[in-house]
C-alpha cells in the first residue's frame, strides 16, 4: 500500500481587498487613467517659462524630466507594492520646480539668483534624480518569499471601531501631552519618553484617518459622523500648537484612502485640503514669529488663535510689500531656496562640513530617557546653519527652524557631485527598502502598516535634515513594531475589540 505524501501547506495569499496589492493596483489604475492629463500639467508650465523666464526653462525641465519618464514607464507595469519611489518622486520635483514658477524666485535675502546662479544648480538636480533611480534600481526588491505576517486588523473588511478608537486615542494622548498632568505624573521620565508617544499619537491618527476614508469611500464605516468629529480633534490640537507636521500625515493618510477606496469626490476634497494646508502655511510663520521667537504664550481659546491665523494669512497673501512671497505653493513648497542658498555659499568660497552632519546620526537614535543631554534630532540642520551663515548662534537655532532637505544637505557635506550622488543614491535605496516591506503583504499586518506609515513619512520629510529624518523614522519603527508585538500576543482580547 502507497502512502501519499503529506501535502505541502502553503502560506493563502491575502484577498485582494485588504492588501498592499490591491493599494498598489489602485495607484495603477489611476495612473493610467491620469496619464494624459499629468503630462500636460507638466508641459504647460514649461511652456509658459519659457516664454516669461527662459533662464529658467533648462532648469524645470531637468526636474520634470525624471516624474514625466516614471509616469509613462509606470502605467506599464504591474505594481505589487506600495508606490514609495513614485511619490516622492513626485513630490522632490514639485518642491524644486514650483518656485520656478513664480514672477521672482522666492530664497533667502542674501541670496543674489541670477542665471550663473541658476545653471549651477543644473549638475546637482540632475545628478540627484540619477542618483535616485539608480539606489532604487539596484537595491534588490525583497529578500527571500516571505509569506503575508499575520492581521493585526480586518478593519478594511469590517471597520468597526477601529478608526473611531484610534483617532480617539491620537487625541486623549495629545490632550494629555499638552496638560501639566503628564509632567505631574511622569516627572523625569517626562521628557524622555515625549518624543515616543508622539509617534504613537501619529501612527493612530493616521490609522484612523486612513482606515476610516478608505471604508466611508466604500460604504463600509458605521458612525460617520462620531468619525468625522473625532478627525477634527487631533487636526485642530495640530493647529494649536503651530505645527502642522503631524496634521499633514493625517491629512495625507485620509485622502490616500479616499482615492483608494474609490470615493466620487476624492478629487474636489484633495484641492481643497491642499489649498487649506497652503493656506495655513502661508500664516504660519508670522505666527511662529509672534509667539516662539518672543516667548510668548498661544492663546488658550482655539476661536482666537483661528481669528489670528487667518488674519495672518489673509495679510501675506494681500499685503502690497510681500507679492513676491504671496504664491501659496511657490513661497512655502520650495526646496530649490536650499539649494540656490548653499551652492552661493560653495561658489564665495566657503568649505563643505565633509559629512559632520550626517556624522550626529548614531547620537539622535539614542532614546533621550537613556540620555537626557543627547542632541536634539535637529542637531544636523543646525550645524549646517551655522557652518553656512544661515543662523548666527545656537539660540537662534532654538528660536526658528530653518529647513535644508536632502539634495542640500549633501552638497553642503560633500559638494556640488559627490554630494547629490551619495545622498541620491541611499535615500534610493531606502525607498526601496520601504516598498519592500509591504510587498505581498495585507495593509493592517505589521509590515503593511509599517510600509504605510514609513511612505506617509516621506511625503511630508521633503524639507529635512538627515539626521532629523533618521531619528523620526526610527521612532516609526519602534512604535509600530510595538504595537504589532501587542496586537500579535493578545489575538484573543486586544485586537479582536477593534475587528
Amino acid at each position: 500500500m502507497t502512502v501519499a505524501p503529506p501535502a505541502i501547506r502553503r502560506p493563502p495569499l491575502p484577498p485582494e481587498e485588504g492588501s498592499i496589492a490591491e493599494l498598489a493596483g489602485s495607484f495603477q489604475r489611476l495612473l493610467q487613467r491620469f496619464t494624459g492629463p499629468l503630462l500636460l500639467i507638466l508641459l504647460l508650465p514649461a511652456l509658459l517659462i519659457g516664454a516669461q523666464h527662459p533662464e529658467r526653462l533648462l532648469l524645470y525641465l531637468v526636474v520634470v524630466a525624471p516624474v514625466a519618464f516614471l509616469v509613462l514607464l509606470s502605467g506599464r507595469q504591474s505594481l505589487r507594492s506600495l508606490p514609495v519611489f513614485a511619490l516622492y518622486l513626485a513630490i522632490q520635483s514639485l518642491s524644486f520646480a514650483s518656485p520656478l514658477l513664480a514672477a521672482e524666485i522666492n530664497a533667502d535675502l542674501r541670496v543674489l539668483i541670477d542665471s550663473t546662479l541658476l545653471d549651477s544648480c543644473l549638475v546637482p538636480l540632475s545628478l540627484w534624480f540619477a542618483a535616485l533611480w539608480l539606489g532604487w534600481r539596484f537595491t534588490p526588491l525583497a529578500w527571500g518569499r516571505r509569506p503575508p505576517a499575520p492581521l493585526l486588523s480586518q478593519a478594511l473588511r469590517r471597520p468597526g471601531t477601529l478608526p473611531h478608537w484610534s483617532l480617539a486615542l491620537a487625541a486623549g494622548l495629545q490632550g494629555w501631552i499638552s496638560s501639566p498632568l503628564y509632567w505631574d505624573l511622569l516627572g523625569p521620565l517626562a521628557q524622555g519618553v515625549l518624543t515616543p508617544l508622539r509617534t504613537l499619537i501619529a501612527l493612530a491618527g493616521i490609522t484612523g484617518a486612513f482606515t476610516g476614508a478608505y471604508a466611508w469611500a466604500r460604504g463600509q464605516l458605521p458612525r460617520r459622523g462620531l468619525w468625522l468629529i473625532l478627525l477634527l480633534v487631533p487636526l485642530l490640537s495640530s493647529l494649536s500648537s503651530l505645527l502642522l507636521s503631524s496634521l499633514q500625515g493625517m491629512v495625507f493618510a485620509a485622502l490616500l484612502g479616499l482615492w483608494l477606496g474609490r470615493a466620487r469626490a476624492a478629487l474636489s476634497i484633495t484641492l481643497a485640503s491642499l489649498l487649506l494646508l497652503a493656506f495655513l502655511n502661508t500664516g504660519k510663520y508670522a505666527l511662529r514669529e509672534l509667539y516662539w521667537a518672543q516667548g510668548a504664550p498661544l492663546p488658550s481659546n482655539p476661536i482666537q488663535l483661528a481669528q489670528e491665523w487667518t488674519a495672518a494669512s489673509l495679510q501675506a497673501l494681500t499685503n502690497p510689500a510681500h507679492n513676491n512671497r504671496s504664491n501659496l505653493f511657490t513661497d512655502r513648497f520650495n526646496n530649490l531656496q536650499n539649494l540656490l542658498y548653499v551652492q552661493q555659499q560653495l561658489l564665495a568660497g566657503t568649505p563643505t562640513l565633509d559629512g559632520e552632519s550626517l556624522r550626529v546620526i548614531p547620537q539622535v537614535l539614542l532614546p533621550r530617557i537613556f540620555n537626557s543631554e543627547k542632541v536634539r534630532s535637529q542637531q544636523g540642520q543646525v550645524l549646517l546653519n551655522l557652518h553656512f551663515g544661515r543662523q548666527r548662534s545656537e539660540e537662534d537655532t532654538e528660536k526658528a527652524y530653518i529647513a535644508w532637505g536632502f539634495l542640500a544637505e549633501g552638497v553642503g557635506n560633500f559638494g556640488s557631485v559627490a554630494g547629490p550622488i551619495l545622498m541620491g543614491i541611499a535615500t534610493g535605496s531606502l525607498l526601496r527598502i520601504t516598498e519592500n516591506l509591504g510587498r505581498g503583504q495585507w495593509i493592517l499586518s505589521t509590515p503593511g502598516l509599517l510600509s504605510l506609515a514609513l511612505t506617509l513619512f516621506w511625503l511630508t520629510s521633503y524639507e529635512m535634515a538627515a539626521s532629523t529624518f533618521a531619528a523620526a523614522a526610527f521612532q516609526i519603527v519602534v512604535v509600530v513594531l510595538f504595537v504589532g508585538w501587542w496586537f500579535g500576543r493578545r489575538p484573543t482580547s486586544s485586537a479582536r475589540r477593534f475587528t
